[in-house]
C-alpha cells in the first residue's frame, strides 16, 4: 500500500491543531477513503516523531546497561568478563527488543523472551557451566529479570505512543466551541482553495470569488448568540454557516451564471454543469472534500447539540 503525500499533510495539520486519532480517522472515512487506507497513512504521518522517539529511548537503554555494567564491575572489584557473563541475560534481551522494534518481526515473543533467557542462564547456573557456576545465580537471575522487563516497557512505549497519544476522547468532552474551531478552520481552508482555482488567470473575478467563499462575519454572528443570543438566534446564525457550505453543491451556472462561460484552464464542464465543490476537489492538491465533509459534520453536530439544550 502507498501513502497518500496529500493525507499525510492533512493529518499531520489536523494533529497539529488538536484532533485526535479517532476523529481524524472517522472524518477520512466518511469523506470516502477506505478505513485501512486512512489508518496507513495516520501512521506515516506519525511515524518521525515515533521514530525519533524510538531511537532514543533504545539509545538510552543501552548506555543505562552500559554503566550499570559498570558501576557494578567497579564497585566489586570483580572480573570485568565475569560481570558481563552475570548480566548477559540483560544484554541478550535488550538486543533482542531492539530488534524486535526495529524490525517490527516477532512482537509476539517480545515479553517470553527475557524470560527464557533468564531460564537458560539459571540452568547453565544450576549445572555449574564455567563461568556461571560459581555465580550467586539465583540472585543475578531475579536481577536480570527485573531489568529486562524493565527495559521492555521503556522501550514499549514508543510504540503505544501512536495510540496512545492520538486516542479518542470521551465524547462529553467535544463542546460547541470545539465544533466551531473545526468549522472555521476547515472553511478557511476552503477558503484559500477557493482563491487558487477561481483567480483571475482561470477566468476568475472578485465577485464570483464573493459569491462562493464562506465569510468570517458568519463565525464571529455565531458566536456572538453563543454568548449572549437566545437558542433560537444561536441556530439562526449558525444555518447562515450551513447554507453557504450547501452553496458549494450547487453548479458554476447556478451560482455564477453567464460569468461561468469566461473559466478556463480548469478540470470542469464547460457549460458549467459541474458542482463547485467538484471543481475545487479536481483543480487544488489539497484535500478539499475532507475540509468539505469535516465542515458539514461539524455543522450537524453543533446544531444537534443546540436542538437539545
Amino acid at each position: 500500500m502507498r501513502g497518500d503525500k496529500r493525507l499525510v499533510s492533512y493529518i499531520r495539520e489536523q494533529l497539529k491543531k488538536g484532533y485526535t486519532r479517532g476523529e481524524i480517522i472517522s472524518h477520512l472515512v466518511r469523506s470516502g477513503h477506505k478505513r485501512d487506507v486512512a489508518e496507513y497513512n495516520f501512521e506515516l504521518a506519525v511515524a518521525p516523531k515515533t521514530k525519533y522517539l524510538k531511537k532514543m529511548v533504545e539509545f538510552l537503554s543501552i548506555v543505562a546497561l552500559a554503566v550499570l555494567i559498570f558501576w557494578i564491575g567497579f564497585s566489586t572489584n570483580a572480573p570485568f568478563g565475569s560481570v558481563i557473563a552475570g548480566f548477559l541475560p540483560s544484554i541478550v534481551s535488550l538486543l533482542f527488543l531492539v530488534s524486535v522494534v526495529e524490525t517490527e518481526r516477532h512482537v509476539e515473543y517480545s515479553w517470553l523472551m527475557p524470560a527464557v533467557f533468564s531460564a537458560v542462564f539459571l540452568v547453565l547456573g544450576l549445572i555449574q557451566t564455567p563461568p556461571f557456576g560459581k555465580m550467586e545465580i539465583g540472585k543475578l537471575t531475579f536481577l536480570n529479570l527485573v531489568i529486562s522487563y524493565i527495559f521492555l516497557i521503556i522501550i514499549s512505549y514508543p510504540s503505544a505512543y501512536k495510540k496512545i497519544e492520538h486516542a479518542e476522547p470521551k465524547e462529553e468532552e467535544k463542546t460547541i466551541e470545539h465544533h466551531l474551531r473545526s468549522i472555521e478552520d476547515k472553511c478557511k481552508a476552503i477558503n484559500f482553495v477557493i482563491g487558487r482555482v477561481y483567480r483571475s488567470s482561470n477566468g476568475g473575478t472578485t465577485s464570483m470569488r464573493d459569491d462562493i467563499r464562506i465569510p468570517s462575519e458568519l463565525y464571529n454572528e455565531f458566536e456572538r448568540a453563543v454568548k449572549e443570543g437566545t437558542k433560537e438566534q444561536m441556530i439562526d446564525a449558525l444555518d447562515k454557516i450551513g447554507r453557504s457550505l450547501l452553496n458549494l453543491q450547487k453548479t458554476e451556472t447556478e451560482v455564477f451564471g453567464e460569468r461561468a462561460s469566461h473559466l478556463k484552464n480548469l478540470v470542469r464542464d464547460e457549460h458549467g454543469n459541474s458542482r463547485i465543490i467538484d471543481v475545487l476537489t479536481h483543480n487544488d492538491n489539497d484535500p478539499v472534500m475532507n475540509y468539505y465533509a469535516d465542515a458539514l459534520e461539524a455543522y450537524k453536530e453543533i446544531r444537534s447539540k443546540i436542538e437539545l439544550m
